[in-house]
């Protein structure tokens, strides 16, 4: 088997050759390389794969980022995050799917990702909200911007009272000013 740094470098190179021929085609070789990676044990490896398969820009390689919010390294998942928000629009499907996920990890990633992308799907958003069992559609609808959210909250109060509540009470936080400096597990 090749070691680390070989894989690490072919990696590398053959992402050079993933971008367009000469007829405006995506070439999409190394996406199946990079997932299959994504599964090794080396950390530098699959850290960079998540910033390769973003580099695609289709659907499948959201898909693959979105699971990578399972990953057990942290720097893994930041890395799919990043690479999400990059994509934007091209990964809201994988993205809500994520937001239903039974992972928690895989929901908060999606969720986190959501709220940084401008024109999050904030009526989907609030389907999941008021199906799902997880609090991470309602933390996400939350986040989004208070106009593109309001309807579907508005909608919420009558069917899904605690949602209506749990979004008022994040929208008086968020909006107030011990929000611009708020830091998790700050107390003493």
């Amino acid at each position: 088997m090749p070691t680390a740094p070989y894989l690490f470098a072919s990696l590398l190179t053959l992402h050079h050759f993933d971008q367009l021929d000469n007829f405006g085609v995506r070439l999409l070789t190394t996406l199946p390389l990079a997932t299959r990676v994504m599964k090794l044990p080396q950390h530098e490896l699959r850290s960079a794969c998540a910033w390769a398969i973003g580099c695609h820009g289709t659907e499948e390689a959201a898909e693959a980022l979105v699971r990578a919010f399972a990953d057990v390294a942290p720097e893994i998942r930041e890395e799919a995050l990043v690479a999400l928000q990059e994509l934007g629009p091209v990964g809201f499907d994988p993205l809500l799917k994520g937001l239903a996920a039974t992972s928690t990890d895989i929901a908060a990633g999606a969720a986190e990702t959501l709220r940084r992308i401008r024109g999050a799907p904030a009526g989907e958003i609030a389907t999941l909200a008021e199906r799902a069992n997880s609090t991470w559609p309602t933390w996400a609808l939350a986040h989004l911007p208070k106009d593109a959210a309001a309807p579907y909250i508005a909608a919420l109060q009558s069917k899904r009272p605690d949602i209506h509540y749990a979004v008022s009470v994040l929208w008086t936080f968020l909006e107030s000013w011990i929000a611009e400096d708020w830091t998790p597990k700050a107390t003493p």
